[in-house]
């Protein structure tokens, strides 16, 4: 399992993207019955995802420095699925969680960050 953020590369990506869909906003009037409606356009397409990194302390470091980094930006996310969604906007990017470990292949570090956004289109 692996997956891409912006083209970096992570060992797990979790999560799934919602499609874009019609987003409609309703309110009420004091004194009158019934609602009002209107159509405001194509939206809603919130994500979450939860990205893995195992490696030695540096690369770590570095990976979740490159994922802090890619707040504000559209990027492309490939989830460990195999799963692209294009023009993802990143509003949020979690503090990194990095712990030690003892891993194959000489991996002494964990790192988790979780990414938050919209889809734009």
């Amino acid at each position: 399992m692996s997956g891409t953020v912006g083209g970096y590369a992570c060992d797990y990506v979790s999560g799934h993207a919602q499609p874009l869909a019609e987003e409609v906003e309703v309110w009420r009037t004091p004194g009158i019955d019934a609602y009002g409606a209107q159509k405001i356009g194509v939206g809603d397409g919130a994500f979450d995802f939860r990205l893995l990194r195992f490696n030695t302390d540096a690369t770590v470091d570095l990976w979740a420095a490159v994922i802090r980094a890619l707040q504000g930006t559209l990027v492309t996310i490939v989830n460990d699925r195999g799963d692209t969604f294009t023009n993802c906007l990143i509003m949020r990017v979690s503090q990194p969680n990095i712990t030690a470990i003892i891993g194959a292949g000489g991996e002494t570090t964990r790192g988790e960050i979780k990414i938050m956004g919209v889809r734009t289109s």
